[in-house]
């Protein structure tokens, strides 16, 4: 993971900002150059004509970076204001010759760095011209203007020093001194947004500590809210959020980008819309959603292009063509870098320029043409400027090496040539983390050192030295939890559900409103759910009830089924037994008939008859009277009502009766019955008449 230190080269753009905010003059785009050139040119009136050069040549210095043309006009604007003191009342005089040096000292901010100082002996004439004011408040305002686009150029002295201008602790007390006769001005004028501008200063200046510079710019929004300077307000707002990204506090930097964007365009501050678009951009590529970076950097290219620096235009064109490789769109990708590297070679021979056209011909793939880039800027920058420069010329060399060293490993594999880039990129590598330790010449910010250990640790792991891979990963491991751990990516997610820009309290109301109705909703669609619960549970259970009854109906409709058909046997079994019955009763039955037929015919004429017959049917009856009696014994006993008297019961004697009934019956049918028995044994347990009974059936 490697990060461009990108926030070292969007200081100076911020720089740029601070001045035109604190001034009248709104430059609309760099278009407008050819059109200001004819106003002065066909202008006949000298304050119109001065005012017009002025504007110009601000322009000229701050969006073109063309510093000795500015100087030219703004030279020009200082010889008309001195002619206006033999023709002119004294105000307009001395109004008018304020504004040209002031014009005159900040055309020397961009000028080469043995020009810059002086500056020093432009601006205190133009404070002394406004001192002359006769009236006190735009005496005071101009001083204030005066003094504000000093401390511009010594901020930008600051953040490029070299090494031939005066030393960093005067150039921060000369700042001191600037800002603390601001402070008094501001007091006597009670200017709200005088107050906020000071702030805002102090935290560019006067603190190392990220946090506290989150504050500052904090308060300096809540003056400037107070006061109706909005403009004023949508810049304080862009710098909160540029300090909030510092401390990768991206929930709050979001919030005030966005607001930023809204003040912005309801005031038609729109160079404010483009730096706040381009930021919101930076936030979701940090979060790597490349969809909604490239849609605000394509919001912010139109703004950017027509009322932007240029410096700013070429780093969009820049950040879009990189988003466009991290997606691998490689035609768009390449079609951004090449259109920003054509922009960039228009720029003066800025050492940001020339370390962007390095970093441009890297992302094209053109690893040698960056090498040389890179190199003639650091010998430059190493001959008389600030650390900061040199850090980032080292860091894109490193960048630059390594890229180098993976194509031709891909090429030609690990050779001479791979191990010498791979090499040079470790040197610059750790040259540039001893350059940032050492104060370039603010501290370095978490996400300068979180880049520089990231890189470090993936040369050195390649590089097979485990020692150090250790030592730069544990560093590593510590600035992501300080870099990352402060992120509120949730925040930023929820923030951009609503709006583009922040709802005024109006449209609070109604997401409010909106939600209290989805609430309600919600819990009319939860007692919904619930009753329709307990309704299909007790769907369910009566289901289950009709399905256990019909389980316990289906088994008693078995067991009738069961004893219906043990019914029906036992139906049929009696008819059987009836059958039976009715077929064993009918010879005595006949029997008996005959034999009473014979009596009352009175056919018999001997008693010897009459007593043989009346035999014959008390024989019949007995067999009838013992069918009967069996067939109830058979019903008893199948009931299980059938009583048996046990008692002890002779079976010799027994035996002896039934052979006696019987004898007759064998020798009628040539049977002859045998019996014989032991008197000793013959007694026995029984039930007589059962016994009887079961010898007569056999």
């Amino acid at each position: 993971m490697l990060f461009l230190p990108r926030y070292t080269f969007r200081t100076a753009l911020f720089a740029l900002i601070l001045f035109l905010w604190s001034q009248s003059i709104l430059a609309q785009s760099p278009a407008i150059l050819d059109s200001l050139q004819r106003t002065v040119n066909t202008i006949s009136s000298d304050t119109a004509r001065i005012r017009a050069l002025c504007h110009l040549s601000e322009v000229l210095t701050i969006y073109e970076q063309k510093d000795s043309l500015a100087r030219v006009m703004a030279s020009e604007a200082v010889r008309l204001a001195t002619l206006l003191r033999s023709g002119q009342d004294s105000i307009v005089a001395a109004y008018f010759r304020a504004l040209s040096l002031q014009s005159l000292g900040t055309s020397y901010r961009f000028a080469a760095k043995e020009l810059r100082p002086i500056a020093d002996t432009i601006f205190p004439k133009a404070l002394e011209a406004a001192r002359r004011i006769p009236d006190r408040k735009p005496s005071l305002l101009m001083q204030a203007s005066v003094r504000y686009a000093w401390f511009t150029g010594l901020r930008f002295r600051i953040d490029t020093h070299f090494k031939g201008d005066k030393s960093l602790e005067i150039l921060r007390n000369e700042v001191k001194n600037i800002l603390e006769i601001q402070q008094i001005i501001a007091d006597q004028l009670n200017n709200n947004a005088l107050r906020g501008q000071i702030l805002l200063c102090r935290a560019f200046i006067l603190t190392n500590d990220i946090s506290q510079k989150v504050l500052l710019a904090t308060e300096a929004a809540r003056l400037y809210e107070e006061s109706s300077d909005k403009q004023g307000l949508a810049t304080v707002l862009s710098f909160l959020g540029y300090f909030s990204q510092l401390i990768s506090d991206n929930a709050r930097a979001m919030k005030a980008y966005k607001r930023a964007a809204q003040v912005s365009l309801e005031h038609n501050h729109l160079r404010t819309v483009a730096v706040s678009y381009f930021a919101i951009g930076d936030i979701y590529a940090k979060l790597a959603d490349t969809a909604k970076a490239l849609d605000f950097y394509q919001r912010a290219e139109p703004y950017t292009e027509r009322h932007d620096v240029k410096f700013n235009h070429i780093e969009l064109l820049q950040r879009m063509g990189i988003t466009y490789q991290r997606r691998n769109e490689l035609d768009k990708a390449q079609h951004y870098l090449e259109k920003a590297l054509v922009l960039n070679q228009t720029m003066g021979p800025n050492l940001y320029n020339i370390i962007r056209s390095g970093q441009l011909y890297r992302q094209l793939g053109k690893n040698q043409a960056a090498l040389e880039v890179l190199h003639a800027g650091r010998l430059v920058a190493e001959r008389g400027s600030a650390n900061q420069p040199i850090a980032d010329f080292l860091y894109e060399l490193s960048l630059t090496y390594k890229q180098q060293a993976e194509t031709l490993e891909k090429q030609v594999g690990r050779g001479g040539f791979y191990r010498s880039a791979f090499d040079s990129a470790l040197i610059c590598a750790k040259g540039y983390l001893r350059v940032l330790q050492e104060g370039t010449p603010s501290a370095p910010t978490p996400d300068q050192l979180l880049g520089a250990y990231s890189l470090l640790a993936e040369l050195s792991e390649k590089h097979g030295n485990i020692g150090e891979t250790l030592v730069f990963l544990k560093q590593l491991r510590y600035w992501e939890k300080i870099t990352l751990g402060a992120d509120k990516s949730l925040e930023i997610a929820a923030m951009d559900s609503r709006a583009a820009v922040e709802a005024v309290e109006a449209k609070v109301e109604t997401l409010e409103a909106k939600d209290r109705l989805q609430r309600a909703i919600g819990i009319a669609i939860g007692i919904a759910v619930v009753a329709l619960v307990v309704i299909l549970g007790l769907l369910i259970r009566r289901n289950n009830e009709r399905k256990k009854t019909a389980a316990l109906l289906g088994a008693q409709n078995t067991q009738l089924y069961q004893k219906n058909q043990q019914l029906q046997s036992l139906s049929e079994e009696k008819t059987t037994i009836m059958g039976i019955v009715a077929h064993d009763l009918k010879n005595p039955i006949a029997a008996v008939r005959n034999l009473a037929s014979l009596i009352e015919s009175d056919m018999l004429e001997e008693r010897a008859e009459m007593v043989k017959i009346a035999q014959h049917i008390v024989r019949a009856a007995n067999q009838m009277l013992d069918l009967v009696i069996n067939l109830l014994d058979n019903n008893r006993l199948e009931e299980g009502a059938m009583n048996f008297h046990i008692v002890p019961v002779h079976l010799a004697p027994t035996l002896e009766s039934l052979m006696w009934r019987y004898q007759k019956n064998a020798e009628a049918k040539n049977i002859t019955l045998h019996y014989s028995s032991d008197a000793v044994s013959s007694l026995v347990l029984a039930d007589e008449n059962a016994m009887m009974q079961t010898f007569d059936n056999r």
